[in-house]
């Protein structure tokens, strides 16, 4: 004998127990999106694009789009991984899961001081990633990049609660496409940038201790395969950072160079700022 327990198809043929907290998280976000009303989002996206090209189309170093392209790009994948592991910034290496490009958004009720943060850690990068290459390695065959130490570990989402929000909280003032009024920068945002720009200062030793690995991974991963290859290298490698480092004009340590002769994986995990607090 067959039964039918429930009359609605979608709900019959859905394996396991029905998405009944999917179902409430969905209601949820269309609860917000009634909330704030279309045309308010509207209003304050428009407002933070503006803003944010602004900033970023007066860049030289910054391509959005159609500005003229630097003799080597960094990798957008690399780009991604700084932007992640250093400062918290989550970015899509790629459009829709394309290679080329590196794309962030930002959304309507993002405060304008997290939304400067972005944007001066983007533009931080664009003149001084260059010099966190050494920190990281890429793989030739899949295009990503990773750093060299073992990473932290990363806090479970599972300790965390939601305590849920109240009715005054749900309810968010219009500002009539206005940005949210800034606060003063983070502490952990401004700290972050301090330990980068560490980093990105004390790149020398680095080159100075590890530079015949560093060259030799350009030799193995890429001309190993040929001129062809190495020539439809389209992105700055370690040994590129190596030669511009030659040739620039590195900000000289302020600590004494007994201090500076820390690996890879030292700095990496903290060390370097527990040794050298501002």
């Amino acid at each position: 004998m067959e039964r039918e327990y429930l009359d609605d198809l979608e709900a019959r043929e859905e394996a396991s127990t029905p998405a009944i907290v999917e179902a409430i998280r969905c209601g949820l976000v269309f609860c917000v999106k009634e909330l704030v009303g279309v045309v308010e989002m509207k209003l304050r996206e428009h407002v933070i694009a503006n803003h944010a090209l602004v900033k970023l189309t007066a860049h030289a170093s910054i391509r959005v789009i159609d500005a003229v392209a630097p003799p080597r790009f960094l990798h957008y994948n690399f780009v991604s991984a700084v932007l992640n592991d250093l400062f918290g910034i989550q970015t899509r290496g790629g459009c829709m899961c394309a290679p080329g490009s590196l794309r962030f958004s930002f959304n309507y009720f993002m405060p304008i001081d997290e939304i400067e943060t972005v944007l001066r850690v983007v533009t931080w990068v664009a003149d001084h990633g260059w010099r966190l290459l050494p920190y990281n390695r890429v793989d030739p065959f899949s295009g990503s990049w990773s750093m060299r130490c073992a990473p932290t570990v990363m806090r479970d989402l599972s300790r965390k609660s939601f305590r849920g929000l109240t009715a005054a909280e749900l309810l968010i003032a219009p500002t009539h496409g206005a940005l949210p009024v800034a606060s003063e920068p983070a502490e952990s945002d401004a700290k972050a940038l301090r330990v980068t720009q560490r980093l990105a200062d004390r790149v020398g030793v680095v080159f100075r201790v590890h530079g015949a690995v560093i060259h030799a991974e350009l030799r193995d991963g890429f001309q190993a395969h040929g001129a062809a290859v190495e020539a439809a290298r389209w992105f700055m490698h370690l040994a590129d950072a190596a030669s511009m480092l030659r040739h620039a004009d590195v900000p000289k340590p302020s600590r004494a160079p007994g201090a500076l002769m820390l690996s890879i994986a030292d700095c990496m995990r903290g060390s370097l700022l527990a040794r050298q607090q501002p």
